[in-house]
């Protein structure tokens, strides 16, 4: 017994003088690691991250109470020329950090990790004139807190943490059930993970047109990747709502049930290939049920260094001068210098040069009785040196295309007893043939044009494009024939 006694000391006495000596390197190290931290962190911020030319975002670390186990850091984030009432204003977040030295902070203890790391953060936002509002609205609890795990490779572990909040003014209620998020990154931050969940967000408000009710429930998203030889994140992000609803006094009742919007972006053969998809399991509108809605599209053969220097162009030069719609709602038009024009037309022709391909792999609308969709493929090339505006641009712009479509009568007919309903008529008989009538229309006038073909229970049509020759429906013409036919169709359209 003695001996075992003995050994067990010995054990508690190593396991001492480890955490001791760990506690110690852990605070002689500390202060660096945080500073290139927020160093880092501003430089990416600064790049992905602007207004108006500016740094949006800017994180400093104010002060550094170290002590023997554990110290005390306190951040200000600045976020810059937000638009407010008056204009753009800025706004500053204050957090205070309890940070715990490793190798065994007490909280991991408590908690039986036993994983050594070098700290761990226990961070919350602070009160000040900017978040006073946000504190009222959390039951004067700090709104925004988290935990951080830093390894001694430098990989880290946060848990965020937005707390449930709920404010009430008048009539006006905002309800907000809060949200969780975890984060890992790896030393360099070449390699992320990230995923979080909310239950629901409500608000009732009076508007411009009168009140407006929102509510949305059950989000969650997943997203990861691996940064590539592009200098960009490959990988795959994911989002699910599994439903949301907004109706207000001249907004007709809209539910959607089960959407998701999916993304991978990939590194094929030195180019870039990124997918997207999106689909919504139910729509509902004005009480009336609508039918389920599928999107896919995919950009494959993109240039990587043309991709980035376009990526630049937009965030620079593009995207301030599109920050505000014209009053009609329409964007402004570009004011570029000639030297900006020359970049722009140069990281356009690069990027043509790849031969991009653009795809719309899917996109249906599923009703009770039928579903309807379309797929198309654009294989583009560079038509330099053919100029904008001219006949042979865009015969040389796009190389190839070939698109199917295929219409459900019976979703043609649904759709038609909708119309129908949402006019006011509730006749069942009368709702059933405003659906065969406008089915009925929809075939003859396509039929008539040549647009469609009848396939029983679907309207079908075809189109491949090549070589300045278009095979419409199994019929070939020249692209201009083709271009007229379309005129004419037009022009009958609006008579």
């Amino acid at each position: 017994m003695n001996k075992a006694t003995g050994i067990l000391a010995g054990i508690v006495v190593v396991a001492a003088a480890a955490t001791v000596g760990g506690a110690w390197y852990t605070g002689t190290q500390l202060e660096p690691v945080l500073s290139t931290a927020i160093t880092q962190a501003n430089r990416e911020l600064a790049a992905s991250f602007t207004v108006d030319g500016q740094p949006g975002m800017q994180i400093e670390l104010l002060s550094l109470d170290r002590r023997f186990f554990t110290s005390t850091a306190h951040y200000r984030i600045r976020l810059n020329n937000l638009q407010g009432d008056s204009g753009p204003e800025s706004r500053e977040l204050l957090l205070v950090d309890h940070i715990e030295h490793g190798p065994l902070p007490w909280s991991h203890l408590k908690a039986f990790r036993l994983m050594p790391v070098m700290a761990a953060s226990n961070f919350e936002l602070e009160r000040n004139a900017d978040t006073q509002a946000w504190f009222a609205m959390s039951r004067n609890q700090s709104p925004l807190r988290g935990q951080v795990s830093l390894g001694y490779d430098g990989a880290s572990d946060t848990r965020l943490q937005l707390l449930p909040l709920d404010a009430r003014e008048g009539n006006d209620t905002v309800r907000f059930s809060g949200l969780n998020a975890h984060l890992t990154l790896n030393a360099d931050a070449s390699r992320y993970s990230l995923t979080g969940q909310s239950d629901e967000l409500l608000a009732d408000i009076e508007g411009q047109a009168g009140r407006l009710q929102a509510q949305f429930k059950g989000l969650s998203f997943d997203t990861g990747g691996t940064l590539g030889a592009s200098g960009l994140y490959l990988g795959h992000s994911d989002l699910k709502l599994a439903q949301a609803s907004l109706q207000g006094a001249d907004v007709a009742p809209v539910r959607v049930e089960n959407l998701s919007a999916s993304g991978l972006m990939q590194e094929v053969e030195g180019n870039l290939d990124v997918q997207a998809s999106y689909s919504v399991g139910a729509l509902n509108y004005a009480s009336r049920p609508v039918g389920a809605l599928q999107m896919s599209v995919k950009l494959a053969n993109l240039d990587i260094a043309a991709s980035r220097e376009f990526s630049d162009l937009y965030r620079t030069v593009i995207a301030p001068q599109w920050q505000t719609p014209l009053p009609d709602g329409t964007l402004p038009p570009l004011r570029l210098t000639q030297v900006q024009r020359q970049q722009l037309d140069a990281v356009i022709g690069k990027l043509l040069d790849a031969k991009p391909r653009l795809q719309l792999e899917r996109l249906s609308l599923a009703t009770e009785h039928g579903e309807s969709h379309l797929s198309m493929t654009a294989q583009l090339a560079n038509p330099a040196p053919t100029q904008p505006g001219s006949p042979a641009y865009w015969p040389a712009l796009i190389a190839s295309l070939q698109a199917d479509l295929q219409v459900s009568k019976p979703m043609l007919a649904d759709v038609g007893s909708l119309q129908a309903s949402l006019h006011g008529q509730s006749d069942p008989a009368r709702v059933a043939q405003a659906g065969r009538d406008l089915t009925a229309t929809i075939a003859g006038l396509g039929q008539m044009l040549g647009l469609v073909k009848d396939e029983g229970e679907h309207l079908g049509a075809t189109l491949r494009y090549s070589d300045a020759v278009v095979d419409f429906n199994g019929q070939k013409m020249p692209l201009q024939q083709f271009a007229q036919m379309l005129g004419q169709v037009g022009v009958m359209g609006q008579r």
